[in-house]
């Protein structure tokens, strides 16, 4: 058993949002409400195409992930965000994602109270901090060093920059 840590591709995407839904199944209401349905094939489709839009509008953000080499499979993934100096604007949870309004202000609010924290950690820092967003490991691929691999990733880049790492969890 060989493993390979890599930056994300855009075709990627699929695999990175399934095992998002994999390992949180639906015992995460957070995970629930931002991304319905995320255990559907047309959730997945959504919520991969929400990543990848963030791949490609969030310039803090860096999806890494670990692949088996001897099977090819992306076993885990981690979103991370670094910011280097900048505090990002705050942006609400939005699309039109939700079967209603009352489930979209119910998914804005848990956002908001979960991101909190991390919100005003990456001010307190004047920018400088690495963030953990999330870390999924598909459960069929657990306990074999994946997790590790994508936690020893950011906290190095981290102690390149000379900044702490921030982490939140919805656990």
């Amino acid at each position: 058993m060989s493993l390979k840590l890599e930056i994300c591709r855009d075709d990627d995407m699929p695999r990175i949002f399934e095992i998002l839904s994999l390992a949180f199944g639906h015992e995460q209401p957070y995970i629930d409400a931002v991304f319905p349905h995320h255990a559907t094939a047309p959730g997945r489709k959504v919520g991969a195409d929400r990543l990848l839009a963030i791949k490609h509008s969030d310039p803090t953000t860096t999806f890494v992930k670990v692949t088996d080499t001897d099977t090819g499979e992306i076993m885990a993934q981690a979103k991370w965000n670094i910011y280097n100096g900048e505090v990002p604007e705050e942006v609400e949870l939005d699309g039109d994602f939700w079967a209603g309004q009352d489930e979209k202000e119910y998914a804005q609010y848990l956002s908001r109270e979960f991101l909190g924290p991390r919100t005003a950690a990456i001010k307190a820092s004047g920018g400088h901090l690495v963030s953990l967003d999330i870390l999924t490991v598909d459960p069929k691929h657990q306990k074999r060093g994946a997790g590790r691999m994508l936690v020893d990733w950011g906290t190095a880049i981290a102690d390149k920059m000379g900044v702490v790492v921030g982490t939140n969890s919805a656990l």
